[in-house]
């Protein structure tokens, strides 16, 4: 009779203990499962704000070559202004 009671004795602790890790497994298979969630979800937050940082780039790029397009047109513009400040000073020293 002893042993019959040991027996249920133990029976009942690994039938607890199992229903334990059951749910610590269960538990941690949803934690798992939400920070996987969140680590797609910051990647793809990641990905725009990459793509967004390239867009952005080249408009930069663009916009420093039309800059520069710029001053060299105003270079051209103050080089012909002083051309013709120069040719009627001649024509007046004439």
């Amino acid at each position: 009779m002893l042993f019959r009671q040991q027996f249920d004795d133990v029976q009942k602790v690994l039938t607890s203990e199992q229903t334990k890790f059951s749910e610590e497994c269960s538990k941690l298979q949803h934690e798992t499962h939400e920070k996987w969630m969140e680590v797609k979800r910051l990647t793809r937050e990641l990905d725009g704000a990459r793509k967004e940082c390239e867009g952005l780039r080249r408009q930069y790029v663009v916009l420093l070559e039309i800059l520069f397009l710029m001053d060299v047109c105003l270079e051209l513009v103050n080089m012909e202004t002083v051309n013709v400040h120069l040719k009627r000073k001649q024509c007046i020293n004439q």
